[in-house]
């Protein structure tokens, strides 16, 4: 099987599988993601029990993107990205003797390891793995045209949530965060939620595809809830439940409000 390297971004993952290819173009690699607190993170007292503050008759929230039936399609549509967008091939079930048959331009291999119901619901996880070692996680999201995108990749603890659909905890730096009518900060204010409340998350759009150039951020995008209230959220106000508090959260994007 393919050996994970310890702490690293993806970043270098796909910078090792161009350089290994020949591909000769160094600006393709993503940007070295800083080193994040573990999985191991976890509050001394379960999160308090918050109740949201909603809003007084707010506009009902958007149409959401209608979910495809197909999720093998949804499946070709995610392999075609990737292949483009990380200059590799797909491989399943992804091991390294898989990833050299037939691969003498040494190019990452990859393979989807998201469950079907997250698939339709916008994204994709991939396991990465470089013909010389090394792999990665990766992530895709489903734009609202319906085309999919680089959203980011790490080795280390994950703290959007990736799995759909799940449970959330809003982190907005202590001052809670807005459920809004539209997956965009201009639109209509549905209602706050409190530090830490509980958010059901039923489908993910992805608003800014991430980049695989040096440097370049993670990219972004909205989360449509129905509870405490339907609307959508920005991925980076909330982190998935299972990390119990914000600590993973903030040491990525922060401690302050977003924005």
């Amino acid at each position: 099987m393919l050996k994970l390297l310890p702490v690293f971004a993806v970043t270098a993952v796909l910078s090792l599988a161009l350089a290994a290819c020949g591909d000769g173009n160094g600006t393709d690699a993503t940007p070295t993601l800083a080193p994040l607190p573990t999985a191991s993170l976890s509050p001394t007292a379960p999160p308090p029990t918050v109740t949201p503050t909603v809003a007084a008759s707010p506009t009902p929230a958007g149409t959401p993107t209608p979910l495809p039936d197909d999720v093998v399609a949804v499946r070709q549509q995610v392999i075609a990205a990737a292949t483009a967008e990380l200059k590799g091939r797909y491989v399943t079930p992804l091991n390294r003797d898989a990833c050299l048959a037939n691969n003498p331009q040494q190019l990452l291999c990859f393979d989807i390891t998201s469950r079907p119901d997250t698939l339709v619901r916008g994204i994709a996880q991939l396991a990465t793995g470089d013909p010389q070692g090394g792999g990665a996680t990766v992530f895709f999201g489903r734009q609202a045209n319906g085309e999919w995108h680089y959203w980011f990749g790490t080795q280390q603890a994950v703290s959007p949530l990736v799995t759909l659909p799940g449970e959330a905890f809003a982190c907005g730096g202590g001052q809670g965060i807005t459920i809004r009518s539209q997956a965009s900060d201009t639109s209509e204010a549905v209602a706050k939620v409190a530090e830490l409340a509980q958010l059901r998350v039923q489908q993910f759009v992805l608003t800014a595809a991430g980049s695989t150039a040096p440097g370049a951020p993670r990219g972004d995008g909205w989360y449509r809830v129905n509870i405490p209230a339907t609307g959508w959220v920005n991925a980076r106000d909330i982190t998935d439940s299972a990390n119990k508090n914000c600590s993973l959260h903030d040491a990525i994007y922060g401690s302050g409000p977003r924005g």
